[in-house]
């Protein structure tokens, strides 16, 4: 792909603030086979990366030697994921950009390795954003979007949660230190 330039704004140009909206808008995108171009940034605060997980969903990469399918994950902390069951990826099905992926509600999940990098308890400050269509809950009281679950040995239980209800109220929890 091709981007002639890039227009950054700021909800508030005269500070240099990090408490301000930035966001960037990519010009005169071009593909030389016409497909369709995805913009995925990746933010930086003093050299830090800005997410520990970032898994938009744009593209699905098989990997045709293992027959497992790998969902992509963009933190550069290596968190890709893996496909169980039958989730699927579309570009049809109600998708915002490029593409997502389809659960059914019952045993469908990306499995990804992000255990320490998401290993967050009541104490730490942390923001989950996911965009889901819900259509409702198959066979249960509630459909599990985003969680981690740390039950090791140790004397701590650290996990957290954010699901949907079969009444469409969304709810989290996290339990830990």
């Amino acid at each position: 792909p091709t981007i002639t330039s890039v227009d950054i704004n700021s909800t508030d140009p005269t500070t240099n603030n990090t408490d301000v909206n930035i966001t960037i808008y990519p010009r005169n995108v071009s593909d030389l086979d016409g497909d369709i171009v995805s913009n995925i940034s990746n933010w930086f605060v003093d050299g830090t990366n800005a997410a520990v997980f970032f898994m938009p969903f744009e593209t699905n990469i098989s990997n045709s030697s293992s027959g497992s399918v790998n969902v992509r994950e963009y933190s550069g902390l290596g968190n890709n994921g893996t496909i169980m069951e039958n989730a699927f990826w579309t570009t049809t099905l109600g998708c915002i950009r490029g593409g997502c992926y389809r659960f059914d509600g019952s045993d469908d999940t990306i499995n990804s390795s992000a255990d320490s990098d998401l290993a967050f308890t009541s104490r730490h400050n942390f923001t989950i954003t996911a965009w889901i269509n819900f259509t409702g809950v198959d066979g249960t009281t509630y459909g599990a979007i985003v969680t981690h679950y740390n039950n090791s040995l140790s004397t701590s239980w650290n996990s957290w949660e954010f699901y949907a209800r079969s009444t469409r109220q969304l709810d989290f929890f996290v339990r830990g230190n």
